[in-house]
């Protein structure tokens, strides 16, 4: 998925270490197949609650966010319709709209040990109200998803400047 975000700082504490955010990305998802296309248009907007430095200035850091999930036709097409010529007795016809897509939570931890950065999240998705919950290719109105992220820093910059991340 490509495209562009907007972010907006709601409130942040005196120290720093806590910030509230509305995030708005507007997302074009591409298919990595032979013949890469274009499939429509995804929104997601959320609420994010970021707190720094738990445990101390080398602390972990840690991540919610919040929000519903919207999507044109053209994507809910791509995953969710079943066309009259591929349907069988146990897989009828349908075809879906866009629109609402369902809601997700995600959480994310992260920390830096010197050279290294080590992340992980776990996101919650929730599909009940969708635009396409009746597509019989739709199995299961809830998914948990979670990835972990180890990065080396083989070098760095003489000199530094200090950014919020």
């Amino acid at each position: 998925e490509l495209g562009p975000s907007l972010d907006f700082h709601l409130w942040r504490s005196a120290d720093q270490r806590l910030q509230l955010d509305v995030v708005l990305p507007l997302r074009a998802p591409i298919t990595l197949e032979s013949s890469p296309q274009w499939i429509g248009w995804v929104f997601s907007p959320r609420v994010n609650l970021d707190i720094e430095r738990i445990g101390g200035d080398a602390g972990w850091n840690v991540g919610v966010g919040v929000g519903p999930v919207f999507a044109d036709r053209r994507y809910h097409r791509y995953f969710y319709d079943v066309a009259p010529r591929y349907a069988t007795l146990t897989r009828p016809a349908h075809e879906t709209s866009g629109g609402y897509s369902g809601a997700h939570v995600l959480a994310a931890l992260s920390r830096h040990f010197g050279a290294y950065w080590i992340g992980a999240y776990v996101r919650y998705d929730a599909l009940h109200s969708a635009q396409f919950e009746s597509s019989p290719l739709l199995r299961d109105k809830h998914a948990l998803t979670g990835g972990l992220g180890i990065a080396w820093m083989i070098g760095e910059s003489k000199r530094l400047v200090e950014v919020a991340e």
